[in-house]
C-alpha cells in the first residue's frame, strides 16, 4: 500500500492515529502522532483512514454543544430550601432549575457573627446539599446569605451581575408552613432567591421609579405568636420571644416613622417576659413618650398604650 505525505493513519496493533510527515522509504514512514510525538512506522503496521470513514474506535467522543441560554433562563429564580431531618437538624440546599451553572458562597448571620458554611460550583437543573445546622445553630440563626455567580459556556452569553441574597429566617422561613419541595422529594421551607420579573420595555427601563413609603403600622398590633406566623411548634420559648420582640420593634420604629401620637401593643397573660422587654424597651426608647395599661374593658389585661413623643 502506498501512502502519501499529509494521510491520515492508523496503527494495526495499537490503539493510535497520525499523520505521515514524510516517506523515509518503500517501507518505512514517519508518522506524527498526536500532534507531538514523531515515530518512524513500517508501512505493513499501518492502514489508512479515509475520508469517509466514521471511525468509532478511536475517535473521542463528541462534547455536546453548550445550551443556547435565553433572556427568560438567565433570569429563572435560584432556590434554596431548609429541611428538617429526623435528628433535629436543619438540611440547606440550593436548588437550580436554569440552564446555567452557579458559582456560590453561602454564609450564616450565627450569634451576631457572619459564619462560612459552603461555597462551590453548582450544575445547571441541578440541587446540592450546602450543609447542617444543629438545632441549637438554627434558632440563633438570624439568616442565610448567599452570594450568586451565574455562568454559561455558550458563546452567546453576556455576563450576569454576581448577586448577594440575604434571608432573615425568623421573619421569612416561618411565615409560611412546609411544603413538599419537588427537587428533592422532601418537606421543607422553599426559599425563592430571586424573582422573576416581567422583561421592561426600554421605556419602562428608562422611566424613574419612585419608592412609595412604607405604610403606618395599625395602631393596635398583636403579638400573640399565631399572628406573627404560622408554623410555631417546635420552636422553643427563646426563640418564640424574639420574633415577637422583633415584630414589637419593627412597629414601634414605624409608628415614630409616621409621627402617630400612639400606638398599643397586645402582648397577652402569660409568663410575663414579653411584657417585661417591652417595658425594658419602652424606659429607654427616646422617641417615647410615656406608656401604660390600655382599657381593660376593651383590649383586658394584656396589652400597653404607648404615647410617642
Amino acid at each position: 500500500m502506498e501512502f502519501k505525505v499529509g494521510e491520515k493513519v492508523r496503527f494495526l496493533h495499537e490503539n493510535m492515529e497520525g499523520i505521515i510527515q514524510e516517506i523515509l522509504s518503500p517501507k518505512m514512514v514517519l508518522v506524527l502522532v498526536d500532534d507531538v510525538l514523531e515515530e518512524e512506522v513500517n508501512v505493513e503496521e499501518l492502514v489508512k483512514i479515509h475520508r469517509a470513514e466514521r471511525v468509532l474506535r478511536f475517535d473521542e467522543p463528541e462534547k455536546p454543544e453548550p445550551e443556547a441560554v435565553s433572556e427568560t433562563a438567565k433570569r429563572t429564580p435560584l432556590a434554596a430550601a431548609l429541611v428538617r431531618v429526623d435528628s433535629g437538624e436543619y438540611e440547606i440546599w440550593l436548588i437550580n432549575p436554569a440552564p446555567l451553572e452557579v458559582f456560590f458562597t453561602l454564609f450564616g448571620r450565627i450569634r451576631k457573627r457572619i459564619q462560612p458554611i459552603n461555597s462551590g460550583q453548582l450544575s445547571s437543573r441541578s440541587e446540592r446539599l450546602l450543609g447542617k445546622l444543629s438545632t441549637d445553630e438554627f434558632h440563633h440563626c438570624r439568616s442565610l446569605i448567599f452570594q450568586i455567580l451565574k455562568y454559561s459556556a455558550h458563546p452567546e452569553f453576556n455576563p450576569i451581575p454576581p448577586l448577594v441574597i440575604e434571608i432573615p429566617i425568623r421573619t421569612e422561613v416561618f411565615k409560611q408552613k412546609p411544603e413538599t419541595i419537588a427537587e428533592l422529594g422532601k418537606e421543607g421551607y422553599y426559599l425563592p432567591l430571586e424573582e422573576l420579573e416581567p422583561e421592561k420595555s426600554p421605556e419602562q427601563a428608562a422611566a424613574k421609579t419612585v419608592e412609595k413609603p412604607a405604610a403606618p403600622p395599625s395602631e393596635v398590633v398583636d403579638l400573640h405568636i399565631q399572628k406573627l406566623m404560622d408554623y410555631h411548634h417546635k420552636m422553643d420559648g427563646d426563640s418564640l420571644l424574639k420574633i415577637q420582640i422583633e415584630a414589637f420593634q419593627q412597629a414601634l420604629n414605624q409608628a415614630v416613622l409616621h409621627k402617630m401620637p400612639r400606638i398599643i401593643f397586645i402582648h397577652g397573660i402569660g409568663s410575663g417576659r414579653l411584657r417585661d422587654s417591652i417595658e425594658t424597651i419602652l424606659d429607654g426608647h427616646q422617641f417615647v413618650f410615656g406608656h401604660k395599661r390600655a382599657d381593660i374593658l376593651k383590649y383586658g389585661n394584656g396589652a400597653i398604650e404607648v404615647e410617642l413623643a
